[in-house]
């Protein structure tokens, strides 16, 4: 936290990931996690499974002294400032190296080949969709924003391009594939002409190919729909 706000000066709010992720709380209670973050100079605690319990654990800190009140005072000060900006009539605008959120993130895809170099492929593309977060108990995002921007006239039988597309998850309790993604990309991959991988680059040895591998990062609409862009630049009727 001293990186962050002495040598980077930075003042802004500092969030939690999703506490509601089972490795944030891996080996100890939610209450202690959340007194622990606040304490490190956290000042947000996102999606935290027992609001109450967190809260109560809040002010058992500030009674015994565990916590500090400054700390406390510090990290309302932050939130209260942070509600003024979002709700005033002409919210400042801060302008950084990007014109917009797509431009950044065609600028991460620019630079985004994991393994090889980026192929030219042939239309229309077979694209195999291999998504590890089903089945979980929070429903993923949709996994089509690929498929829309490519359009159906991009898309269909195999003819000399293919595509598989993967997002795991960690918050299953494991970093890596799940035994159905795996056998989904035993089947699906081998041949492909390039993999576009949205998870982290720590999963690459998990893909059963030496096909390239495009590093898209997460399944957010605006990922999916950069990719989509990239695709469609490197496609050959």
């Amino acid at each position: 936290m001293a990186e962050l706000r002495e040598r980077l000066g930075f003042d802004g709010l500092v969030v939690t990931d999703a506490l509601i992720m089972d490795a944030a709380l891996v080996g100890r209670r939610e209450s202690d996690a959340a007194v622990e973050a606040v304490q490190a100079g956290v000042d947000l605690l996102l999606y935290p499974n027992d609001a109450r319990r967190v809260r109560d654990a809040l002010e058992q800190a500030l009674a015994s002294g565990a916590l500090v009140p400054a700390r406390l005072a510090e990290a309302l000060r932050r939130y209260e400032r942070a509600l003024v900006l979002a709700t005033s009539a002409t919210p400042p605008v801060t302008r950084g190296p990007f014109e917009s959120a797509d431009a950044l993130a065609d600028a991460l895809l620019a630079q985004g080949m994991l393994r090889g170099g980026a192929p030219t492929l042939r239309g229309p593309l077979d694209l195999v969709v291999v998504d590890d977060d089903l089945g979980g108990s929070y429903p993923p995002g949709p996994s089509d924003w690929v498929h829309q921007v490519l359009g159906a006239n991009r898309i269909g039988r195999y003819d000399g391009g293919s595509l598989a597309f993967a997002e795991p998850r960690a918050w299953k309790g494991r970093s890596g594939f799940g035994a159905g993604s795996r056998d989904a990309l035993a089947n699906a991959v081998p041949g492909a002409d390039l993999i576009v991988l949205f998870g982290h680059p720590r999963l690459l040895p998990e893909l059963p190919t030496d096909a390239p591998v495009l590093l898209a990062w997460h399944r957010q609409r605006l990922m999916q729909e950069a990719a989509g862009r990239w695709l469609v630049r490197r496609l050959r009727d």
